[in-house]
């Protein structure tokens, strides 16, 4: 290795034996990959192996709601003093009850208590949704079917990406609305925005998931600006924009498509909208957004509508908010990103150049 990246690696014959090696793994990954039917041993070793992680899930949900009442009883001072280490004993747990999903969630507590001003009652909201997950949990038989797989999503839970694979695809052009990069414990959480061009899609917006683990490059293959043909597959669940890219047929830039540029919805529609996927998915954090603001900056970031209306603007950055700022000019400008109970998290500007990125 040392020697091939300092390119002084001669080329030459393979040693003996070594493409015999090479043709016999190539044939055992093929052989991995033969589609066999499922014995009936191997279906009552999975459907054991799925009866323990619920049980062990439950009892991580009792032991996390028992903590819960423990947080009313004692107050919400000790989380604020110390937060990381308040919160990451309990996402510990939950860890090992194999409950992923719920781990982050406790850990993205950790911000919430250090945030300013009003951070008790946004401590308390994401406290109710961890409690209406452990009372749902026991009951999830008897829920809907789109609600429980919900459920098992929240939890954390995942629907094995063949199965998605295999549901019906919707194919069409998407654009690539915009991304961004989520901290998810070790592991990095890239969220891409699709936006389907056109009706052809019963789901006009679609989120793209992908995991990377220590310094990896992210996945970059959908780039914001442009447009994609291809299929793409939905997980199941209730108010569930995730999906999964399937075949692809090609991809350009957004502005060689005609009526690329996603519809401007009102404040109201947005809420609306917001309010709709809440009552389908009691945990969903965001919906897609796309409206035309003004930027208006004063003791805080705010957009306005021109119709009276101002929602807060929220980033990660303040730079992000300076460069749109910069890109509107004070002017009314469309404006894609996401929006959740927090205000209006903006990604990009839609302009006549194409989707100008934050």
């Amino acid at each position: 290795m040392i020697l091939w990246s300092e390119g002084r690696l001669e080329s030459g014959e393979a040693p003996t034996g070594a493409e015999d090696w090479a043709a016999g793994s190539k044939r055992v990954a093929s052989a991995a990959k033969t589609d066999t039917p499922p014995t009936e041993e191997s279906l009552k070793a999975a459907a054991a192996r799925a009866e323990d992680r619920a049980r062990r899930i439950g009892d991580g949900l009792v032991e996390m709601d028992r903590w819960l009442c423990d947080q009313m009883i004692a107050g919400l001072a000790r989380s604020w003093t110390d937060p990381r280490t308040h919160f990451e004993r309990q996402a510990a747990r939950l860890v090992d009850a194999q409950a992923p999903g719920l781990a982050q969630r406790v850990r993205d507590l950790v911000p919430i208590a250090v945030s300013g001003p009003g951070w008790p009652a946004r401590i308390l909201g994401e406290f109710a949704l961890l409690h209406m997950v452990a009372r749902a949990w026991p009951g999830r038989d008897g829920l809907d079917p789109e609600l429980a797989q919900t459920l098992r999503s929240v939890v954390g839970w995942p629907v094995p990406t063949d199965e998605v694979a295999a549901t019906p695809p919707v194919r069409g052009p998407w654009l690539v609305v915009g991304l961004r990069d989520v901290a998810e414990g070790k592991l990095t959480a890239r969220r891409v925005w699709l936006h389907a061009i056109g009706d052809f899609s019963p789901h006009p917006w679609a989120l793209v998931l992908s995991f990377t683990a220590g310094g990896q490059a992210p996945d970059a293959s959908l780039a914001p600006g442009t447009v994609v043909d291809a299929q793409v597959h939905f997980y199941p669940g209730s108010g569930n924009y995730r999906a999964l890219i399937g075949e692809r047929f090609g991809q350009k830039p957004a502005t060689e498509v005609p009526g690329w540029a996603p519809p401007i919805h009102s404040f109201s529609e947005l809420a609306d909208n917001h309010r709709a996927l809440l009552a389908q998915n009691p945990w969903a954090l965001v919906s897609p957004a796309s409206t035309r603001i003004t930027v208006v900056r004063a003791d805080s970031w705010r957009g306005d509508d021109g119709q009276g209306h101002q929602v807060p603007l929220v980033s990660a950055s303040e730079l992000d908010l300076w460069r749109l700022h910069g890109l509107l000019a004070g002017r009314p400008g469309h404006v894609v990103g996401e929006w959740s109970g927090e205000g209006l998290r903006p990604m990009g500007v839609v302009t006549t150049r194409g989707l100008e990125l934050l």
